[in-house]
């Protein structure tokens, strides 16, 4: 049970992955182009850079106080509400997108999805560690990265099939999907234990061992059980001895070394960032567009 938790859980990759995927090919789509852009001399349409980026870039600003609103709400709300939440935020941009038919909403429900993916994003990896079971747990929390390149692959598949569809429903139909997405996601955590762990810093020990025997699948008076909520009490007053659990614990070296810690996942999260990896996701239509010109005036020269 406590397997199928973290998997589910995962599928919150998916909504990243599958809206930072499809508005590469939403941008160049022809009746896209014709709502949101601007006439050019010749007849069509096109989005100024200015827009382009704009349109592109808010998500990645959302995400940003999306993922540092993501702790303190999975604190105060848990991890499963707290998932809830930021799926209905998520919800709210993406329909501002379906119903936008000028830039300015657009833009914001691109920045408000942001918000709410960024709490997603924060929030998953949290609620995997804290259910999946030790000696796996490591491959189920990368399960959520897994997702997300499923969601590339999803979003892909998806503009390809609407892309020439002559109305709004061309881009609106990728985009309203993701709504479909976040009602599955939301609905799955109604049913779904609370983390144990969570419960324990909240002191409500006796929930604590009702999702723990939930995980386990397991009954409440089970030995292996009583084991487990020891195992976590302890670890929680380890964590609650070294810090006071705030951001600023991040950036402190102590007997725990999390300043050492923080820093290997910034530059790990940097390096990646600067292989321009996402520069392809967002805006790769329009690279392998400006390739192809260019061939063709070599060609022609």
């Amino acid at each position: 049970m406590a397997i199928f938790v973290s998997v589910f859980a995962a599928f919150g990759g998916l909504l990243y992955g599958y809206d930072t995927g499809t508005i590469s090919g939403i941008i160049d789509m022809n009746y896209f182009l014709q709502t949101f852009g601007h006439r050019q001399l010749d007849g069509t349409h096109q989005l100024t850079s200015q827009d382009k980026s704009l349109i592109v870039s808010i998500l990645s600003a959302g995400t940003f106080f999306g993922a540092l609103l993501g702790y303190p709400a999975g604190d105060f709300l848990g991890r499963r509400w707290g998932l809830i939440v930021a799926c209905l935020i998520f919800s709210i941009g993406v329909s501002f997108q379906v119903a936008a038919i000028a830039i300015p909403l657009f833009v914001v429900g691109r920045g408000v999805a942001g918000l709410g993916v960024g709490m997603i994003s924060c929030l998953v990896p949290i609620y995997q560690s804290e259910c999946a079971p030790k000696w796996i747990r490591g491959t189920l929390v990368s399960a959520y990265n897994w997702f997300i390149t499923i969601g590339f692959l999803v979003a892909a598949i998806v503009n390809n099939e609407t892309k020439d569809i002559d109305s709004h429903a061309c881009y609106r139909i990728p985009i309203g999907i993701q709504l479909i997405l976040a009602v599955i996601l939301a609905f799955g955590m109604f049913f779904l234990p609370e983390s144990p762990r969570y419960l324990v810093m909240k002191g409500d020990f006796g929930r604590a061992q009702q999702a723990q025997a939930k995980l386990n699948w397991s009954a409440v008076n089970n030995e292996n059980l009583d084991t487990d909520i020891e195992e976590i009490i302890a670890k929680a007053e380890l964590t609650s001895k070294y810090s006071s659990g705030t951001y600023a614990d991040c950036f402190k070296m102590g007997p725990q070394k999390n300043l050492f810690r923080t820093l290997v996942g910034i530059f790990l999260q940097a390096w990646q960032q600067l292989t321009d990896s996402l520069c392809v996701q967002n805006l790769g239509l329009d690279l392998l567009g400006a390739v192809e010109t260019t061939a063709t005036l070599e060609d022609e020269f």
